[in-house]
């Protein structure tokens, strides 16, 4: 679903998937929720197109999902806001900032983490999600 919508778009989606990763005890459906929250955002941040890169791998006992993009990043000062419920970048009416606080909370009932990078405007972004094993 995800895929078909990125290449419409012009965005290459990039698969770099951990071998072997163990089993992770989660509500399948909410953890889709999470990563569609985190592509779709990912979509949105490449209006002319671009990369997606996917990764997985097992770090310190917690299996590792990176979304990164090349999309146009997250300014400094909103870096420790994007989790917080309502906050958007987006014009009005294009969402109403709810889809990363979501996950947020979904993550944290999974006794994980989430986290959002950006080295600022224009040098995309990553969004880093922890799930323990």
């Amino acid at each position: 679903m995800v895929e078909r919508q990125a290449k419409l778009k012009n965005i290459n989606i990039i698969k770099e998937y951990g071998k072997d990763l163990p089993k992770v005890n989660v509500d399948r459906d909410q953890i889709i929720e999470v990563f569609i929250n985190v592509i779709s955002n990912a979509r949105k941040a490449m209006p002319r197109g671009g990369e997606l890169t996917i990764r997985s791998w097992l770090e310190d006992n917690y299996v590792t999902v990176e979304f990164r993009d090349t999309g146009i990043g997250i300014e400094p000062e909103n870096i420790s806001r994007v989790f917080d419920p309502f906050f958007t970048t987006h014009r009005p009416g294009e969402s109403v900032g709810l889809g990363l606080s979501v996950s947020y909370g979904i993550i944290k009932r999974h006794k994980g983490e989430i986290e959002a990078k950006s080295k600022g405007r224009n040098k995309g972004a990553s969004f880093i999600v922890k799930i323990p094993v």
